[in-house]
């Protein structure tokens, strides 16, 4: 009853963020921008292969950069509304109100996901009902460990500086590891270190099950490996700061 309760909660609070925001074009075509600036010359250049990976590094991108903008969320509530102090003087706990501003984010950025991944599945011919159900399994995972490292961004009185550090870790993220391009662009010596970054491991299955690269053992399993250790250690940062907070 509980966890029935707590979803309640943070639906809510994503309902209570995405209606207003979810009507504003502007903000979409914020989204897509990047993506459609990055898809063009990689599609004439490389044509419908190299589209596809930038297609998987603009969905990926997304989802990561607005889930984790929910601390820049909660320090505009925090500071201007005082939203955030009504929230939280309800049943409803720090994490649960996180939570619920960064669904609400991704709920935002639907129409966006659907641009992208559209021509994505198009373009992809091994791209059936399976292919497609795993792929969204795999960016809800991501969108789970985006949601964690959010709520692990402490607000500030500062939303410049909130906001400045969630840019600065989305491009850490998203752009230094090779999620718009294959891995093998990278020197061999270096390719070890993309696992460190879930967005990448991510990027690198949905690779695989869409077909992209040839199916490899070895990097699924190093892929997976690296997304469990990834996504327990920051689990367990955030329950920490649940404790905290409680």
């Amino acid at each position: 009853m509980s966890i029935i309760t707590s979803i309640r909660k943070v639906l809510g609070v994503a309902l209570f963020l995405a209606t207003p925001m979810v009507k504003e074009w502007s903000s979409h075509l914020l989204m897509l921008l990047p993506a459609i600036w990055i898809v063009i010359p990689f599609y004439a250049f490389g044509g419908k292969a190299l589209a596809s990976y930038a297609l998987i590094g603009a969905t990926i991108n997304i989802i990561f950069s607005v889930t984790i903008f929910s601390a820049y969320e909660e320090t505009l509530y925090d500071i201007y509304d005082k939203l955030r102090d009504f929230f939280l003087a309800s049943p409803l706990t720090s994490f649960e109100f996180r939570t619920g501003l960064a669904f609400g984010l991704l709920l935002t950025a639907l129409p966006s996901l659907v641009i992208c991944l559209t021509p994505l599945f198009l373009m992809t011919k091994s791209a059936g009902p399976r292919e497609i159900v795993v792929t969204v399994a795999l960016l809800l995972v991501l969108w789970i460990v985006a949601t964690l490292i959010g709520y692990l961004i402490p607000i500030t009185k500062n939303p410049l500086a909130t906001g400045n550090l969630v840019r600065i870790i989305s491009f850490i993220f998203t752009v230094l590891p090779p999620t718009y391009y294959p891995l093998s662009i990278w020197p061999e010596p270096l390719r070890p270190v993309a696992y460190a970054f879930p967005t990448f491991c991510v990027a690198e299955l949905i690779r695989m099950v869409l077909g992209l690269e040839p199916y490899s053992s070895a990097r699924v399993t190093a892929a997976i490996i690296a997304l469990t250790i990834e996504f327990t250690v920051i689990a367990l940062l955030a329950y920490k700061r649940v404790k905290r907070m409680a």
